[in-house]
């Protein structure tokens, strides 16, 4: 929408200078509001196309879940029968002790509990069973925000959160 051509032809009176420079203005919004569809789009087609595992493949397993998680919300909504434990840390400990054969739970919160406390003895989780989308909801001007923001800037500017992201993005 704008080019830089030979000189020969440009705008003379203010009038026309003013709309020239609208005009640019207005192609690069419509160039930034473009590139920010793209990658909106390819960043939700990554995270949409991360591999699902099938629920068949946890019939007649053995299952855990911490109550009241979204692994256990997960299990409730398919009907799948599971051990429910007070604490993920406790569902882990039952995979170790071959009491249970899966633990199911939010990936983020499982590849944090593996690393933590069970590195080297369960492998860190490869497959999804489903995606899930996690937000924060605040009231307007709430007190939290600057807390949260910070928090996500220090875990994901940290050394851990660098192994860790990859498996998020799909690199």
């Amino acid at each position: 929408m704008t080019t830089v051509g030979y000189g020969d032809v440009t705008p003379i009176t203010p009038v026309g200078r003013f709309i020239a420079v609208l005009w640019m203005l207005a192609s690069l919004a419509l160039i930034s509001l473009l590139t920010t569809s793209l990658v909106a789009r390819m960043t939700a087609d990554a995270v949409t196309s991360a591999p699902i595992a099938q629920t068949s493949d946890l019939d007649g397993k053995r299952l855990a879940a911490v109550a009241d998680s979204s692994g256990a919300e997960y299990l409730d909504e398919q009907h799948l029968q599971y051990t429910k434990y007070a604490n993920l840390k406790d569902a882990l400990a039952s995979l170790v002790h071959g009491k249970s054969d899966a633990v199911i739970n939010s990936v983020g919160t499982l590849d944090y509990a593996i690393s933590t406390h069970f590195s080297g003895i369960i492998p860190m989780p490869s497959g999804l069973l489903a995606p899930s989308y996690i937000a924060f909801a605040l009231p307007p001007n709430s007190p939290l925000k600057k807390p949260l923001d910070r928090a996500l800037i220090e875990i994901t500017a940290s050394a851990s959160w660098r192994p860790l992201e990859p498996r998020y993005f799909g690199k």
